[in-house]
């Protein structure tokens, strides 16, 4: 369902009526950059939030891989003091 120009001419006609002439390019800049706002205010959340998950997921392969290396050098250990025998 889409609007016809008969729609869109009452639109204009109520919005001159409402707000004057003079005041329809003020008011049609600010709903204009509504949405820009909108955008820039996520974008302003969403960036510090993906960066700490990065740095987060960064410290957490750091934290495994070192568990990982560190366990294969205990078996490692225990291998070579048993002669390689496993019990």
């Amino acid at each position: 369902m889409g609007l016809g120009p008969q729609e869109i001419l009452i639109i204009v006609l109520v919005g001159i009526i409402l707000f004057g002439s003079r005041r329809i390019p003020e008011v049609a800049r600010s709903l204009g950059r509504g949405p820009q706002e909108l955008r820039r205010s996520t974008r302003e959340v969403v960036e510090p939030l993906e960066e700490a998950k990065a740095t987060l997921e960064a410290g957490k392969r750091e934290a495994l891989g070192s568990l990982i290396g560190s366990g294969d050098n205990e078996r490692g250990k225990i291998a070579s003091r048993d002669g390689g025998r496993r019990e």
